[in-house]
């Protein structure tokens, strides 16, 4: 069964959840009855911009959080050219009443680019989603994209521009959907989604450090500009989730054991459990990476899943808890990558033959139909060493990264099944841990470094 990403965002976060109160700035208009933003209202035929910025909830960067909420786009008298919106973090921004915090000088700058008030918009960022290629010359391109810029410049880019729908489309056709904005604190990862929450648009490495002074207190909100065309931006449903914490408080692991093929799909057990005694895990969430997800509450149990989709999926295992002694809420999520072979009749897998990455009957590796297959990378957090250990099958290779993908430890083995790898000379933080099968299949697992654990 299918459960929506905003079920694991609420019980991931649930610590500080909702509805966010705005103040309107320029033309913009709140309707708190129905909690309805038109960023851009009023008569067609002239230049007019506006902003809502959030007066209820500052965004904590040293904490994990996620924003949702819905958008429409749409133009009306035969017009086109409904600009889009960005979603604005920036320190200096004005909440209050009577604020001046909103730019742009055209359509095209969006309510935020060049056009800055006071030095409004400097230490900030901006998600736009522009739905009309006006300006090439600032980074537009012909689809709707979305894009991640600096300080009121499009050409200080953080990330994109990339198509809002993939392959291209236009979202300016009067219908809501679902955006998302998720940060993942403890990797310093930033993620954009539209309509499909399994997928981000936009992930990208992000140091808060290099835009905020203070990270821990950000403003923000939404800005929008139109120009000449009769057109509505209308913003609904705002959802403020964050995190009461950075990193893992739980010690988590995942085993995950890859059974086989059977008439359904490739059938794989999941282990969840986590290290650190003093925690009362109330709550554990699965997304298993091909669109399906499961909740879990205690009595816990270690679910099996059938995978009908092969190649790569990535696993999400999400725990929330407290501490019974102090009452303080924590929360922690790993990562793993699978890879799910080919299933299919007559030679493809399943019946009728082993199949292309099975292994016969009596061989070992990581995507093995044989039971059992157990990975486990202990501890984590570490001070610096960590053991690899492999149940039932073995390893030809280990690889460390950070989470830019720089490799800063590799070494090759002849069917391991135990190794101890010691990572001298790292800063703490987090990095992901690869590990081979000797058939070539690998397994990845994010270990936190902490010497002060």
């Amino acid at each position: 069964m299918k459960k929506s990403l905003l079920t694991l965002a609420a019980a991931f976060f649930a610590v500080a959840s909702s509805y966010a109160q705005f103040t309107t700035v320029g033309a913009a208009t709140y309707n708190t009855t129905g909690g309805i933003i038109d960023l851009v209202p009023g008569p067609c035929g002239s230049h007019v911009n506006g902003a809502a910025w959030d007066n209820n909830t500052t965004i904590d960067f040293t904490r994990s959080f996620v924003i949702d909420y819905e958008a429409s786009f749409t133009t009306y008298g035969g017009t086109t050219g409904a600009d889009g919106h960005v979603v604005v973090f920036g320190e200096n921004i004005n909440t209050a009443a009577g604020s001046t915090s909103v730019g742009g000088t055209a359509g095209g700058h969006i309510g935020y680019y060049f056009n800055n008030p006071s030095g409004d918009f400097n230490n900030s960022i901006g998600i736009e989603f522009d739905i009309f290629d006006n300006a090439p010359g600032m980074g537009d391109i012909a689809n709707n994209h979305v894009m991640i810029a600096a300080n009121a410049n499009p050409a200080s880019v953080i990330a994109g521009p990339v198509d809002i729908v993939p392959g291209g489309g236009t979202v300016e056709d009067g219908n809501y959907y679902p955006y998302r904005i998720e940060w993942i604190c403890e990797d310093q990862i930033l993620n954009v989604y539209w309509n499909d929450m399994h997928n981000p648009r936009i992930s990208t490495p992000f140091n808060p450090a290099s835009v905020f002074s203070n990270p821990a207190a950000v403003n923000w909100g939404f800005t929008a500009a139109r120009q000449l065309s009769c057109s509505q931006h209308l913003i609904r449903r705002v959802v403020v989730q964050q995190s009461d914490r950075c990193g893992g408080c739980m010690d988590a692991e995942l085993s995950i054991s890859l059974s086989g093929c059977t008439d359904l799909g490739y059938k794989v057990g999941f282990v969840p459990g986590w290290n650190n005694s003093g925690i009362t895990v109330t709550v554990m969430t699965l997304d298993f990476g091909d669109g399906n997800s499961i909740t879990l509450h205690p009595p816990f149990y270690s679910p099996l899943h059938t995978y009908n989709t092969p190649g790569t999926h990535i696993v999400t295992y999400t725990l929330v808890g407290y501490n019974p002694e102090t009452g303080e809420c924590c929360s922690e999520r790993i990562t793993a990558e699978i890879y799910i072979p080919n299933c299919g009749k007559g030679g493809e897998g399943g019946e009728g033959g082993e199949g292309e990455g099975l292994q016969k009957p009596g061989t070992t590796g990581l995507n093995s139909p044989m039971t059992d297959r157990t990975l486990a990378i202990y501890p984590n957090p570490t001070s610096g060493e960590i053991s690899i250990a492999m149940h039932g099958s073995s390893f030809s290779e280990v690889t460390v990264t950070d989470i830019a993908g720089k490799v800063i430890y590799n070494q090759s083995y002849d069917a391991a099944s135990n190794a101890n790898i010691k990572l001298d000379g790292i800063a703490d933080g987090t990095y992901l841990v690869q590990v081979k099968g000797i058939n070539g299949t690998l397994a990845t697992q994010r270990v936190i470094v902490n010497r002060n654990k």
